[in-house]
């Protein structure tokens, strides 16, 4: 067998070069020493080198890879001894270097329309241009005839438009259905069973055109004589490799390509057939009510063919008995109702809002109930996102990525017992090793639907994903070729980095799990056991998931549906082409992408249907293995969450807000000056674009009742609703344990508020009785400068007591998060404006009422502030009182629902008279009593 000596410079996907190159200069060395006794003296024609050597040593990176690693390569020819007539030949130690590929021109020309499938004939073709190489070796004739080096060349097909190519290949792809007889006369296995599928390849087009050019002979007297007839000895080997070269391509070609076929066939045909007949699915349905049981009893009816099926039985019969086992109700196992109930609400709380806001935030959704809109064309579409939420998540995505609608994450060396690496053994040859380094999704601004984590029945958690539009995966993979000592190929190790694409369309994933977790250990896990639990199941110490496993006594993937459209795969440098335009890799990837999209679009349903039935059975039978074996090598392992030694008796040490990464970070998103520029462009974008465009405040929009009364509010207008001028949230300030908040709004450009530029409303409503009828209308015009809204708290959290808290209690339940408190307190709540103008017009009539009407105007619009001022300010002061009040009553709560004890340093008690909340009412009234409004009112 011939060697190849790699090259020490990096490059890309070389054996299939290698593979064309090898065959003609092995044909050529071999017939030409075996014809090497027929001599006749001729010329030959020359074929000159077209260009230079490449330039390796310069910048040119993935686009020089291969020319130079095809250039620097060394292929070893086994020697070989021939006879003919009086004459032996020994040829030895024959390596043949300077191998040159010009280009490769790949296509696939469309299959016939003919309605049979098996008449269809896909097809590649492939054209390799400019090829070229040198081979030199040592000859002998034995005894007197003396022995010496010999040296030929090989090319074809110059890198032009007008030259035919050096080899021209067509292989075509025969198709028939997928299926047998017997599969297609099963029960609901015809449509599959004809579904249909490349069953042969046939190479239809090989024509070579190479020239064996300047054979020479050196070293001894019997090699000039040789020489002479070199000229005749090429144009004959030239003719026999170019006769003998597309047989070893043909044969070996087809049966390589027909063999895989073969196998694909089976494997994809069974997995589908199985797929659809073996597998009765009860799909994922999202439950309304909670508590709703969407799987119920066995996830999966299995018929009793499957079961006297016995490949299934043996490839997945033990994974059945385990899901069998998993869906078990025991007594001491933990579930969602009598162990979570608070983390239950969390999430069916999120589903819920999550499924109603997917295109639509909650302001556009309440734009949506006005009258004005139902009674249009409208649609949500329409409306221009204005960013944050107001079209709903999938606009919240989209303004988080810059339009980019984009994920990116790193894939982690080890997660789940998956490591991101695969290695492929060569025997002969080496290894390749795939490693997966990173995924980036876009199109994740599409959402037609999204659940995810959706709990029901004892402990089953559900996920559904949906888009029309589909999403984008690109992996980024590191390719790594490492030689085998005493292979064909010699070198060091190749390195190539791409970029793997999917494109896909309609996509639909759902799944079901049931998780089950030891009751004993669960509730012997705290706060503490995540923080100084310690062991490397996941080679980090202090990762929260180790003491996750611990507990966890199974956790099974019970179904796992995924059916979308690929419409298209292909690979891509990386990084991508900037200054090389067109290179020998770019055809490769061209040469991929071609049989890649070939494929998909004569075989589309076949695609859909083979990704569907490797998710639902083998990619959901792996993670459950590597999950099960995950668990038992945790159960090995010493309890070490659940037996975790919890400092006791550490002096207090509250949480410092100012120095907490969560809330600095907050910080410096809520709190810094660009956000009220943004805030102020969200409330002028949704008033110019949505209101004010769509008319949504001309005539009546929106309709209420008040017991008998039912009411029209009518002709919206509003004036600089983009007031905003002070925004703080949760901003630290006094100490390390206060924070505050503030809202200012309606704002005056004059230092000394005397401009005229105010916030406005204006608006009418008809009042409608029940049995009066049309009772009249009231139009409101409310102006307002500089209202501020304000309140902060005071709370220490003691974080050396947190560790003792018990994850049971933290998930069953809220009142618990309370337990570490030893002082929370609200405090400076205020409520103040600067400038208020009121104006009233009422216009009164009915069957009943005598016509009349009203106006009430504002006078002093300073003075009516301040009174108006002092009414916010006692109501906040109250506000503040009651909220205290509640929160200690919360607290209280706590130490009766809760297992784990009140932190034994709390500063405060519920002792203050929850009846302190029931003077609410009556200290609001004295105040509304006291406020003394100068008003002018006229009647007519």
């Amino acid at each position: 067998m011939g060697k190849l000596v790699m090259p020490t410079t990096p490059t890309r996907w070389p054996s299939r070069f290698v593979n064309v190159v090898v065959v003609a200069t092995g044909l050529m060395i071999l017939l030409l020493a075996s014809m090497s006794s027929s001599v006749v003296h001729a010329a030959s024609p020359r074929i000159t080198n077209p260009s230079p050597p490449p330039d390796c040593g310069g910048d040119g990176g993935r686009y020089r890879a291969l020319m130079c690693w095809l250039y620097n390569s060394r292929f070893t020819l086994p020697d070989a001894r021939f006879e003919a007539g009086p004459f032996a030949i020994s040829v030895t130690n024959v390596i043949c270097t300077d191998f040159r590929v010009a280009s490769m021109r790949s296509s696939s020309p469309s299959s016939s329309s003919s309605s049979s499938p098996a008449a269809s004939s896909p097809s590649v073709s492939l054209d390799l241009v400019g090829m070229s190489a040198t081979c030199s070796g040592k000859y002998d004739l034995g005894g007197m005839w003396g022995s010496g080096d010999v040296v030929a060349s090989v090319g074809g097909g110059k890198d032009d438009d007008d030259s035919p190519p050096a080899l021209s290949l067509r292989v075509d792809l025969i198709s028939g259905p997928l299926g047998n007889d017997a599969d297609a006369d099963a029960e609901d296995g015809a449509g599959v069973a004809s579904l249909p599928f490349p069953i042969s390849a046939i190479v239809s087009n090989c024509a070579p055109n190479l020239l064996v050019d300047d054979v020479s002979f050196s070293g001894s007297i019997s090699s000039h004589l040789i020489g002479l007839f070199s000229g005749p000895i090429s144009g004959m080997v030239t003719a026999a490799m170019n006769d003998d070269l597309c047989k070893p391509i043909k044969e070996g070609g087809e049966s390589w390509l027909n063999s895989g076929l073969r196998s694909a066939r089976e494997y994809l045909g069974g997995l589908i057939l199985n797929n659809v007949t073996h597998y009765s699915v009860v799909p994922v349905v999202i439950g309304k009510n909670p508590g709703e049981d969407v799987v119920g009893g066995e996830a999966f009816a299995v018929s009793e063919r499957r079961r006297a099926t016995t490949t299934t039985t043996t490839t997945r019969g033990s994974r059945g008995r385990r899901i069998d086992r998993s869906l078990k109700t025991t007594d001491d196992g933990v579930s969602w109702d009598e162990d979570m109930p608070f983390l239950k609400r969390v999430l069916l709380g999120i589903n819920d809002f999550v499924s109603r806001h997917l295109n639509e935030g909650i302001i556009l959704g309440f734009l949506k109930t006005l009258s004005t809109w139902q009674s249009s064309s409208s649609s949500s579409a329409d409306c221009e996102d204005c960013g944050f939420f107001f079209r709903g998540l999938n606009g919240l995505v989209d303004s988080l990525t810059g339009g980019g609608a984009s994920l990116e994450v790193n894939v982690p060396e080890k997660f789940l017992n998956f490591r991101h690496n695969l290695t492929i053994d060569i025997p002969h040859y080496g290894e390749i090793i795939l490693t997966a380094r990173s995924l980036r999704i876009s199109g994740i601004d599409n959402f037609t639907e999204l659940s995810l984590f959706y709990p029901s029945g004892r402990n089953t958690l559900s996920s559904s994903i949906a888009s029309d539009e589909g999403f984008n995966f690109s992996m980024l993979f590191d390719l790594e070729v490492r030689p085998a000592n005493g292979s064909v190929f010699k070198g060091d190790t190749l390195n190539e980095t791409f970029e793997l694409h999917f494109n896909t369309s309609n996509v639909n994933f759902k799944s079901s799990s049931s998780w089950e977790f030891d009751a004993e250990i669960f509730s012997k896990l705290s706060v503490g056991s995540f923080i100084y639990g310690s062991y490397t199941m996941f080679e980090n110490n202090r990762n929260p998931l180790n003491c996750v496993l611990e507990a966890l006594r199974s956790a099974t993937i019970l179904d796992l549906q995924a059916r979308l459209t690929l419409d298209a795969i292909h690979v891509s440098p990386s990084p991508p082409a900037s200054f090389y335009t067109i290179s020998l890799e770019d055809n490769i990837d061209d040469l991929i992408n071609c049989v890649i999209q070939l494929l998909l679009s004569e075989y589309p349903e076949t695609s859909t249907e083979a990704l569907s039935g490797i998710v639902q059975v083998p990619l959901r039978n792996i993670i459950n293995d590597r999950m099960e074996n995950l668990l038992t090598d945790t159960k090995m392992m010493p309890l070490h969450c659940a037996n975790v030694d919890n400092p006791k008796n550490k002096p207090e040490r509250p949480l410092r807000f100012d120095s907490n990464k969560a809330i600095m970070l907050l910080n410096q998103i809520v709190n810094a000056d660009s956000t009220i520029g943004v805030v102020n462009e969200f409330i002028r974008c949704v008033v110019n674009n949505a209101v004010e465009a769509k008319q949504l405040g001309v005539g009546h929009f929106f309709n209420f009742s008040i017991g008998v009364l039912d009411i029209v509010m009518h002709d919206l207008h509003v004036e600089n609703l983009d007031s905003v001028y002070d925004l703080k949230l949760l901003e630290p300030e006094i100490d390390h344990y206060h924070m505050s908040n503030t809202l200012g709004y309606g704002t005056c450009d004059s230092a000394d508020h005397s401009c005229n530029k105010t916030t406005s409303f204006s608006f009418g409503m008809n009042l409608l009785h029940s049995t009066l009828g049309n009772v009249g209308n009231v139009n409101f015009r409310i102006g307002m400068q500089n209202l501020k809204l304000q309140g902060g708290t005071d709370l220490r959290f003691d974080m050396n007591y947190l560790p003792l808290l018990s994850i049971a209690d933290l998930l069953a339940h809220p009142q618990c998060m309370s337990v570490p408190i030893t002082n929370f307190d609200f405090y400076g709540f205020n409520a103040t404006v600067d400038m208020l103008e009121v104006k009233i017009d009422a216009s009164l009539s009915g069957e009943h009422i005598s016509p009349h009407s009203f106006t009430y105007k504002t006078v002093n619009s300073s003075e009516l502030a301040t009174a108006v001022s002092a009414l916010m300010a006692n109501g906040a002061n109250l506000m503040q009182q009651a909220l205290g009040d509640k929160f200690l009553m919360q607290l209280n709560e706590a130490s009766v629902v809760c297992d784990t004890p009140a932190n034994p340093r709390r500063s405060i008690n519920a002792t203050r008279s929850t009846a302190k909340m029931g003077k609410f009412k009556k200290e609001w009234s004295q105040i509304v009593e006291k406020g003394k409004l100068n008003q002018t009112s006229s009647k007519g």
